[in-house]
């Protein structure tokens, strides 16, 4: 066997070692999600527990940044509550190009360059839930 076969070898051996590595660690975590009792979750919890799922599986920290504190694409969705109701952010969130012509969003627009994404593919009660999470949210 010369050396570069060898080192073939070696490299193989390796990438199935943690290959292997990584679908073991996976299914650890999943069977101890599984395991988790829901009979012990506050429904507030859960209901937080599933916004920041849904929010982090909706890219939203791209543009809002990691702790939605806002980043150069996208302002911060903390302190909502100061200018949405719950309902209209729901609908802010399913079309967000039919609140354009208030003057904040023009604001934004032009400070971002870019408008918001509707939220799709989401139930009502999920868009809730986000709703719900964010107007929550404060940042001191």
């Amino acid at each position: 066997m010369t050396n570069a076969q060898k080192w073939v070898t070696v490299f193989l051996i390796l990438f199935v070692l943690l290959l292997a590595l990584s679908k073991l660690t996976n299914k650890d975590e999943k069977s101890s999600a599984a395991n988790y009792s829901e009979e012990n979750v506050n429904p507030n919890e859960t209901v937080q527990i599933n916004a920041e799922k849904l929010i982090s599986q909706n890219k939203c920290l791209t543009c809002h940044g990691r702790d939605l504190g806002g980043s150069g694409m996208g302002p911060s969705l903390t302190n909502l509550s100061d200018n949405w109701e719950k309902d209209a952010l729901i609908n802010y969130l399913k079309d967000p190009s039919s609140f354009l012509n208030i003057a904040r969003m023009a604001v934004l627009r032009e400070k971002y360059g870019s408008d918001m994404p509707a939220v799709k593919n989401l139930s009502n009660d999920e868009i809730s839930a986000i709703a719900e999470f964010l107007l929550k949210l404060k940042r001191d």
